[in-house]
């Protein structure tokens, strides 16, 4: 189970649902992590940029479960929470989050207890390429993934 809580971490890390949250105007001057922001700065929060940053995470742009786990295969806990914000942050974060957890979670479960899971086609591995419609990300073409029933 802990792996799985690693795994549905870094899918929501490397593809967050939501590209983007509302923008938020500042009412006044404002300094936010050595950034300067004057009155009137339109700032808007971008789950994915933020997410895929070298900054933020090392090796930003490789899908990696383990970086959420510790050598003991605990989690590992992070000092920055907005490092990771695929259902926002604060008082506005998104009040689905539990039941998306729970439902990612049943899901993949019982997918892998059912079936053998493996890519379809050639068998290539080419990275699944998202779009975005308005601020919802979804796969821009076919997920090639087949299912074979378990024995």
């Amino acid at each position: 189970m802990k792996y799985l809580d690693a795994v549905y971490k870094e899918t929501l890390r490397y593809y967050p649902p939501v590209i983007h949250f509302v923008n938020r105007v500042c009412l006044s001057d404002i300094t936010i992590r050595g950034q300067f922001y004057p009155k009137g700065s339109i700032i808007k929060a971008q789950p994915f940029t933020i997410h895929r940053s070298e900054t933020n995470w090392e090796e930003a742009e490789v899908f990696n479960p383990d970086r959420f786990m510790n050598e003991n295969g605990e989690e590992k806990t992070s000092k920055d929470g907005l490092k990771w914000i695929p259902f926002g942050v604060g008082p506005r974060y998104c009040v689905g989050m539990r039941f998306a957890e729970m439902e990612f979670k049943t899901t993949i479960a019982k997918l892998v207890d059912t079936f053998e899971l493996s890519i379809w086609g050639d068998g290539n591995g080419e990275e699944m390429i998202p779009e975005c419609n308005g601020i919802i990300m979804r796969p821009k073409g076919p997920v090639r993934l087949q299912l074979k029933k378990r024995k």
